[in-house]
């Protein structure tokens, strides 16, 4: 096996915890995420895009200030609802977001913002950098994410829910994505190898309070991304 080493997480992810913007849990911005905005505490900006609204956020003291009240709002965010954060750079941030069932949510919003009013007093060269994103493959036909718990079949759990994108009557196979390395698992009438799958899993040195994200695509390659519990990518290296 190749080796693959990455230090620099682009992924993060955030629960929500409540139907309210205003607790201390859905104000706090992901453990992980502190680190590389290396604000310490101090006031800063990112912008979180998501299809085509861009939501310029202040963030002072590792918590979500002005502008995380729209976001909320516009996205139909609560309870139990996740969010998944892909970095374009260290403040600019594509946005995925699942709902109760870990499904990918879709919104169509009632207006576009290409940038925001005056009162933001944002610094000029990131409010004038709205490109378009980078991370995520448009082909994607579905997203969803797994939680991780040990008591659980992770192996059951991969298989139901990839198993709507499979032919029941046709020999396949699904290449699984994960930062720089592949894994091609057999799909047999609908299913995956379970030996193949087993093996994948293990290779992903799974903990309680972890989380997965899938991007799936229509040609069966399914990018995977880990989280570990504080909500940033967890980094790899094989050998």
């Amino acid at each position: 096996m190749s080796s693959t080493t990455v230090t620099q997480p682009c992924w993060f992810f955030k629960w929500i915890a409540d139907d309210t913007p205003f607790t201390n849990e859905n104000l706090r911005i992901p453990d992980t995420l502190r680190q590389v905005l290396q604000a310490h505490g101090n006031i800063t900006w990112i912008l979180l895009k998501n299809q085509a609204r861009v939501w310029p956020i202040q963030i002072v003291g590792h918590r979500f200030g002005v502008g995380w009240e729209e976001f909320y709002i516009d996205n139909h965010l609560m309870d139990g609802y996740q969010i998944l954060l892909a970095s374009e750079t260290s403040c600019i941030f594509e946005v995925l977001i699942f709902n109760k069932e870990h499904t990918s949510v879709f919104n169509t919003y009632s207006s576009q913002n290409a940038l925001p009013p005056p009162f933001y007093h944002l610094p000029a060269w990131l409010a004038t950098s709205c490109f378009p994103g980078i991370w995520f493959d448009r082909t994607t036909v579905g997203e969803f994410t797994i939680a991780c718990d040990l008591e659980d079949d992770m192996v059951k759990a991969f298989q139901d829910r990839l198993q709507p994108y499979f032919e029941d009557d046709n020999d396949q196979q699904i290449v699984f994505a994960l930062q720089e390395h592949e894994w091609t698992i057999p799909i047999v009438d609908g299913v995956m190898d379970d030996e193949a799958l087993v093996d994948f899993i293990a290779e992903l040195d799974l903990f309680i309070g972890e989380f997965i994200a899938v991007l799936m695509t229509k040609e069966l390659l399914a990018r995977v991304i880990v989280f570990d519990s504080e909500g940033g990518e967890k980094m790899y290296s094989w050998y």
